[in-house]
């Protein structure tokens, strides 16, 4: 509390006044003591219509945001997940064609339960964004603070794009991998600038009733409500488009070679050809040295298996300890391999999967040479 003299009114007591604006039924606050002088000008008042005035106010806001959805703890598990992944692809699969990202995703509830409450609670993204946008604050990076957002969503979606395609067309895995980075892509640049450059833009602030007691004044932002469900129903549509174009290539272009039926991954799978289990084989079948026809390793990611090393094959879901056990120190590797204990492994040998399987042991299953796999099957 201070005291004003001098006034014509004599001494006043003035004391800072709680302002605390409400937006979007406390999704976000914005709330500040109001204890520096106002600037006015009212030179320019014009009664009749009450314009003209300008008050100037500086102060320090603080901005509140709750989410009412677990939009930090589903961006981590992603990342997460993405990171194990790609691991995954750089160690076992780096020559091959086919990603597994989708592949594996597609296999699990974790990434749709994701993609579900980023959609879900999109509003709450929206309103940061838009109260960030439309409250500049100078000297800090509120722009680019008003953009993770977007960013987050926008990844969220770019990464199930290839999830939702793989599920589509489950059991077949989707070997042209190129046109799922190109429909990922476009559906993250398109999502991307629609949530950072488009929506917001298109809001008023609207007087509303208030969520929270201690909120003075209550705001909505107008477009919100008609806005948070859009990026889904638009990549949406773009993943539609992607299912039509993959299955248009895949039928129109096959590959060239001819897969003979004794070939050991189809003796392996006891299938017939490869259409049982693959979109096509364009860019998955090489002819290897000695004339014999290679297939894509990456193929058998659709039923759970995984070539590791020079001499197993074993089932995907075992990879994350073998991955462990590569990063281990040394003297403690044998006793990690004991606490696993033993895992189902089919024989491969020069590069064909065998009718041999066995329970073995990390330290017993060459993990680490991997100098004879060349990306491919016989």
């Amino acid at each position: 509390t201070a005291q004003v003299t001098g006034g014509l009114s004599g001494s006043q007591f003035i004391r800072t006044v709680p302002a605390i604006d409400e937006y979007m039924g406390g999704i976000v606050q914005a709330s500040a003591p109001w204890d520096i002088l106002g600037v006015t000008q009212c030179y320019d008042y014009n009664p009749a219509t009450r314009l003209g005035m300008l008050l100037q106010i500086q102060g320090v806001v603080t901005m509140t945001w709750k989410c009412d959805s677990l939009m930090v703890t589903n961006s981590i598990v992603l990342w997460g997940m993405a990171i194990y992944l790609v691991a995954l692809q750089l160690i076992f699969l780096r020559r091959s064609v086919i990603c597994s990202v989708p592949v594996y995703m597609s296999k699990n509830v974790v990434g749709l339960a994701i993609l579900f409450v980023a959609f879900y609670g999109n509003e709450n993204l929206q309103a940061l964004t838009t109260f960030l946008i439309q409250n500049p604050v100078g000297g800090f990076a509120s722009t680019f603070y008003a953009l993770l957002g977007p960013i987050q969503v926008a990844s969220i979606v770019g990464i199930m794009t290839g999830t939702l395609i793989q599920i589509w067309f489950n059991p077949l895995v989707v070997t042209q991998t190129w046109l799922i980075l190109v429909f990922s892509v476009l559906n993250w640049v398109i999502v991307f600038v629609l949530e950072g450059f488009v929506f917001p833009y298109k809001n008023e602030n609207l007087p509303s009733l208030c969520g929270l007691a201690t909120s003075t004044s209550c705001f909505v932002f107008s477009a919100i409500p008609h806005t948070y469900y859009l990026s889904a129903i638009i990549s949406g549509a773009i993943v539609i488009i992607a299912i039509i174009v993959i299955h248009v290539h895949a039928t129109k272009y096959s590959s060239a070679y001819t897969i003979p039926q004794t070939h050991s991954a189809l003796v392996y799978l006891n299938v017939p050809d490869f259409s049982t289990i693959a979109t096509t084989t364009r860019g998955c079948v090489a002819i290897m040295p000695g004339g014999h026809v290679g297939v894509d390793e990456g193929i058998l990611l659709i039923k759970n298996m995984l070539h590791v090393s020079d001499t197993v094959m074993t089932r995907s879901s075992n990879v994350q300890y073998e991955l462990i056990y590569r990063f281990t120190p040394k003297f403690v590797r044998r006793l990690f391999s004991n606490a696993v204990g033993s895992i189902l492994i089919y024989e491969v040998r020069d590069g064909k999967i065998t009718r041999h399987f066995q329970h073995l042991f990390l330290h017993e299953m060459d993990i680490g040479r991997m100098d004879g796999m060349t990306g491919y099957l016989t």
